[in-house]
Parts: C-alpha cells; sequence; structure tokens
C-alpha cells in the first residue's frame, strides 16, 4: 500500500511537471478509441519485444506506432477542410456555433457565456473532437444594440446585427425586438432561428422572410417549439426544433 502511495505521488508530479512545460498540453486532448487500442497495443507489443527479444515484435510495434501517427496526421488535416452551422441543444439559451477549419466563433446569451462549466459540459466533447481553437465568444445582446459593435467580419463569417452570413449560407437570428418590416420582395435565406420565445407565427414570419428551413432553439419553450413546428409541417417547410430533434448541424462540405 506504501509503494502504491509514492507511484501514485509520482505520477501525479510527472503530470503537473508535464503541464508546465512550454507548449505542452494535459487536457482537451482529442483521442479516440482506435488511438487508445493501438497504443493499448504498442506498449504490449514492447513488453513482449524486451521479454521474447524477437524482431518480429519489434516490426508490429513500430507498424503500430506508424499507424498511430498516420490516423493523428489525418484528422488533423481533415480538420482544417471542415466548415460547420451547429444550433445546440442548451434549454433556455441561444447557443450558435460556426466552424471553419479550426476557427471557430460561438454566438450565445451573457448568460451562457459568463457560466464557463455550463457551456464547456455541452460543447467541450465536440470542440475537441473537432480539433478546434480557443473560441471567440460574441454575446447576442450587443448583436442587437444595432450599432457598429454590432458588426463582425472576420474569415468567412459576416454578421450584422441578427443576420449572418457563413460562405453562402444567410441566415437570421429572430429575437422577441425584432421589429416587422414587411416589404414587397420577401427576403430569401436558408435558415431561420426563432430564440427566446418569439412571439410569432410561421404565416407572419412568411410575410417577410423566405427561409428553406426553420430553426426552433433551445431558448424556446417547449410547449412553443411543438407549436411551431406543428404549423411548420401543415405549411409543408422544414422546420427543426432543437428541443425535440437534438442539436441541428449543418455540414457545408
Amino acid at each position: 500500500a506504501l509503494l502504491l502511495k509514492y507511484i501514485i505521488q509520482f505520477l501525479n508530479y510527472a503530470v503537473q511537471f508535464i503541464d508546465k512545460i512550454p507548449y505542452s498540453l494535459t487536457e482537451n486532448i482529442r483521442f479516440s478509441i482506435l488511438d487508445t487500442w493501438l497504443i493499448y497495443l504498442f506498449i504490449s507489443s514492447i513488453i513482449l519485444l524486451i521479454k521474447y527479444k524477437k524482431a518480429n515484435y519489434l516490426y508490429v510495434s513500430c507498424a503500430l506506432i506508424i499507424t498511430f501517427l498516420t490516423s493523428s496526421f489525418w484528422f488533423s488535416y481533415t480538420d482544417l477542410d471542415q466548415q460547420k452551422i451547429i444550433i445546440y441543444n442548451i434549454p433556455k439559451h441561444t447557443t450558435i456555433n460556426f466552424i471553419d477549419g479550426t476557427n471557430n466563433v460561438l454566438i450565445a446569451d451573457s448568460a451562457l457565456i459568463y457560466n464557463r462549466k455550463k457551456l464547456m459540459f455541452h460543447v467541450q466533447n465536440n470542440w475537441i473532437k473537432s480539433g478546434l481553437k480557443k473560441e471567440h465568444t460574441i454575446q447576442i445582446n450587443q448583436l442587437l444594440k444595432n450599432d457598429v459593435s454590432s458588426n463582425y467580419s472576420k474569415n468567412n463569417l459576416f454578421i450584422k446585427n441578427v443576420f449572418f452570413q457563413f460562405y453562402d449560407k444567410k441566415i437570421v437570428l429572430l429575437t422577441p425586438q425584432h421589429i416587422t418590416n414587411v416589404k414587397n420582395k420577401k427576403l430569401a435565406i436558408d435558415l431561420l432561428i426563432i430564440s427566446k420565445n418569439a412571439p410569432t407565427s410561421i404565416k407572419k414570419i412568411l410575410r417577410e422572410f423566405k427561409p428553406k428551413q426553420i430553426i426552433i432553439d433551445g431558448s424556446n419553450s417547449l410547449y412553443n417549439s411543438k407549436r411551431l413546428k406543428k404549423e411548420a409541417k401543415e405549411l409543408n417547410l422544414k422546420c427543426w426544433s432543437v428541443l425535440v430533434d437534438g442539436a441541428y448541424v449543418m455540414d457545408l462540405k
């Protein structure tokens, strides 16, 4: 028991020491089930090599570590080519994520952004899996100010107030503060995101917008989500409720 105690203390010290080395990481590391199996098989082949001193185990261990490194390189390479729009299922919150390669822009209400623990609980696994850099956060209340501070333009994402364009996809975030501005020509958009139980109906939306799909985010009540989803179905319009259907993911690639 005493020996085990000192071994554990040594392992803890080793982790802390590695964490202090410049550019080292001890958290947010992507490690798949395949990676785990490859490492265990590699360790086993090294043990067998030491025990039996046969060249075959050396070849196997080399093949395993090459496979592991190739797999890691391939996932890192494919991460650079990803383009996604994700609307997370976080009850009582609006959470929109734009992913472009390893760039990560998160749009959410301030209550969620400041509640780091709750935010990470819902999104961290996906960010690690996608190999993303540290997120750039934008608060929705900042966008609603409708001044220069509500604009954002970087890489392939442009934001002006509650209007977004990501590559060729046009998106509108409908909030309770939205003022109806009916024009002779409807605004054609790809996604219309309804948030915060915006007092509206699908028919009123169609007077102003021509969306290819409607998304009802997690900030709406379950009752309102089901009501709008039912109305959209009656009008033969694509509608996705994150509270009912889960997180919405649009892969642009």
